[in-house]
């Protein structure tokens, strides 16, 4: 049994309580294993871009990855002032449900090979039995010979919120998640 199978619903019910003090941002892999790994290092990316653009600002929240591969429990522990990155490669049907409940936002990442779109696709459709529709977005890795941005939309059902092609692209993205 996981840490995260093991809470109590009077657990769960805390946890809920808790949600508003800090904003979580998931991050879903589209696109098989190989994409997990992608997922995992632009998520780890975004963590650094999101707590160096805090620093230069003195902004005094803190951001956090949420690990489930080491931990997974790890988003519900969120404190206040806290910006957590929950990369759900690594997640459990039950985290990936808990973690994307108390998102403020749920990032499908995908490259823009239509196989890949079309995995986004599906786990968009799953997710949005979790979560309203207008807290879903698809972050996109360009790949070779890859599909157009309105096309991927096309595809997913999703709005392309950032194509995401080097590092630059990753702390405007990072600035864009720590506005308030």
């Amino acid at each position: 049994m996981t840490q995260l199978q093991s809470v109590s619903k009077m657990d769960q019910a805390a946890v809920w309580a808790e949600a508003p003090l800090a904003s979580v941002y998931s991050f879903v892999p589209a696109g098989g294993a190989l994409h997990d790994r992608r997922v995992t290092s632009l998520t780890r990316r975004l963590v650094e871009a999101i707590r160096a653009h805090l620093e230069t600002e003195g902004d005094p929240r803190s951001v956090r990855l949420a690990d489930f591969e080491k931990e997974p429990g790890a988003c519900v522990t969120a404190e206040p002032s806290t910006i957590v990155c929950a990369d759900l490669s690594q997640a459990d049907t039950g985290a990936e449900r808990l973690t994307v409940g108390l998102s403020e936002a749920v990032f499908v990442v995908s490259s823009t090979d239509a196989a890949s779109l079309y995995d986004a696709r599906e786990k968009a459709a799953r997710l949005r039995a979790i979560k309203r529709d207008d807290c879903y977005g698809l972050l996109l890795l360009p790949s070779p010979g890859g599909v157009t941005l309105t096309q991927a939309e096309d595809i997913t059902g999703l709005p392309v919120c950032a194509l995401l092609r080097q590092d630059s692209d990753v702390a405007q993205l990072a600035r864009w998640l720590v506005q308030e």
